[in-house]
């Protein structure tokens, strides 16, 4: 009877232990996951561990120059992975800018009123026979060519300038801003749907700072 005493207690016993080894790798795995959950969030917040927005507008800023009024924008971002294949598959894209100058009501019930409104558009095409790059300029015709892809992209992200319609004429005393969105389109469908793009993105809108004429 004794015997039969001493091997149940050594079964509780063992059972004990064995309990108490899973419990201490349980609670190792699950330190582990913290240290680890904890060593990737302090990654994402190091400088230049950020990952790069889609392409858009980065600043829009209304300025005057010899007595005419501009807007200047630049870009920042990356293409949509699906957008840069398609290029490269020979696909036309259409990059249009869309801005809206708007001038404050000055008071906070009212709603501020459409100034003047436009558009800037540059197609984008890859010549697979010459392998280049081309942007051309849908207003003036202008097309500028390049071999680099990194080159192209720059060229993309470059800050460009727009004239305001003289005709516009600017109050003095009251507040102005602009704000800009780019939208990207890829390719035609046949009609009658050639009205739709095969892909689209279209980035968030970017606001100016305030502009006293």
């Amino acid at each position: 009877m004794k015997a039969e005493g001493r091997y149940a207690s050594d079964g509780i016993f063992d059972f004990e232990m064995n309990t108490m080894a899973i419990w201490r790798r349980g609670l190792g795995l699950r330190q582990g996951v913290i240290s680890l959950f904890a060593f990737l969030l302090f990654a994402a917040q190091l400088p230049g561990a950020e990952t790069p927005g889609p392409f858009g507008p980065d600043a829009v800023l209304i300025v005057s120059e010899s007595g005419k009024q501009e807007i200047r924008l630049s870009y920042s971002g990356v293409f949509p992975l699906k957008v840069l294949s398609a290029i490269e598959d020979g696909l036309r894209v259409e990059i249009v800018t869309e801005i809206v100058i708007r001038r404050k009501s000055g008071f906070f019930l009212f709603r501020d009123s459409v100034f003047a409104s436009f558009a800037i558009s540059r197609g984008i095409r890859y010549d697979l026979i010459e392998s280049r790059y081309s942007i051309t300029d849908e207003k003036s015709g202008g097309i500028l060519y390049f071999t680099s892809r990194n080159r192209f992209l720059s060229a993309l992200a470059a800050e460009i300038a727009y004239p305001i319609d003289a005709a516009r004429k600017f109050e003095r005393g009251a507040g102005y801003y602009a704000e800009a969105r780019v939208m990207l389109r890829v390719g035609k469908l046949y009609p009658p749907f050639s009205f739709l793009p095969i892909i689209s993105h279209t980035s968030s809108w970017v606001r100016s700072p305030e502009y006293l004429p």
